[in-house]
């Protein structure tokens, strides 16, 4: 075999050094400029959950399946940040159910959301386990998707759900003490927890002021006994009368936390003890 001239070597040395320096410079740059790019510069990739907004918050969340095990579920989701594209997510849901889930006071469910996906699966309640499936909105206030069960009373069961956040209860709420007697009023200063608890209530914190009562004027709300859970409002305070009567009430808000409905707002012991019949608060700009 004859021997390769000097003149060859030299033309191959060239070759290999190029593919030398394209390897090294892969490994360092870690990516190669895509055919057809304009661009100067290596290409870089954006978490998908940078273009969402977080889920965290008060939710009520309603199925269509008719007959299912459940017509809504309230409670609480917690998007959990983390540094990569997908975030740990839990919730506390408590199922509004005449069936399997009648005794279950809440649905602890774990998972993620990962750009606009949300996925989250419950652990057992009675041998039942949950899925969701959804997809949320940019603004994170509203999912849409399916969920299904699997096991317990309610295997199989499965159908479409749809989620809206609520804006949490901050501010100052006012109206008429009874919707028949304008001259009594009451006002609610409120804050809601950022964050909720293991059963799904997202407790209040504030005062209550009375205008035009024979009784009292002021209460303070107990903060273990006030909260939300989804779209209902229960209300616990403790008035500066001497006979420490209590404010209850209960109601439904709007999710835009605008305006509350008290179904009935009620004083226990003292010289007003009983039921004022309905009240409307609204949110004072």
């Amino acid at each position: 075999m004859p021997a390769r001239s000097n003149d060859s070597r030299h033309r191959i040395q060239p070759q290999i050094c190029a593919v030398l320096s394209f390897i090294v410079m892969t490994l360092f740059c870690g990516c190669v400029k895509p055919a057809g790019d304009g661009g100067g510069g290596t290409t870089t990739t954006t978490p998908p959950n940078n273009n969402y907004q977080a889920i965290t918050g008060n939710w009520v969340i309603s199925t269509t399946a008719t007959g299912g095990p459940f017509t809504t579920l309230s409670g609480f989701i917690n998007e959990v940040s983390s540094s990569g594209s997908s975030d740990f997510t839990t919730a506390a849901l408590v199922a509004q159910s005449t069936g399997c889930y009648a005794t279950t006071s809440s649905v602890s469910l774990e998972g993620s959301a990962s750009g606009a996906q949300v996925n989250l699966t419950s652990f057992q309640n009675d041998g039942q386990v949950m899925s969701v499936f959804a997809t949320r909105n940019m603004a994170g206030n509203q999912l849409t998707g399916n969920y299904s069960v699997v096991g317990g009373c309610a295997n199989g069961a499965s159908g479409n759900v749809f989620g809206t956040l609520y804006d949490p209860l901050n501010g100052t709420y006012s109206g008429p003490l009874n919707s028949g007697n304008t001259a009594q009023t009451m006002q609610l200063t409120m804050t809601q927890a950022p964050q909720g608890d293991g059963a799904g209530r997202s407790f209040l914190s504030g005062t209550v002021t009375f205008q035009g009562t024979p009784c009292f004027a002021s209460g303070t709300l107990s903060p273990t006994a006030s909260y939300v859970i989804g779209n209902e409002v229960t209300i616990s305070a403790t008035t500066a009368d001497a006979s420490e009567s209590q404010v209850l009430a209960t109601g439904t808000f709007d999710s835009a936390g605008d305006t509350i409905a008290f179904s009935q707002v009620e004083f226990n012991n003292g010289a007003c003890a009983g039921p004022t019949g309905t009240t409307s608060l609204t949110l004072q700009q």
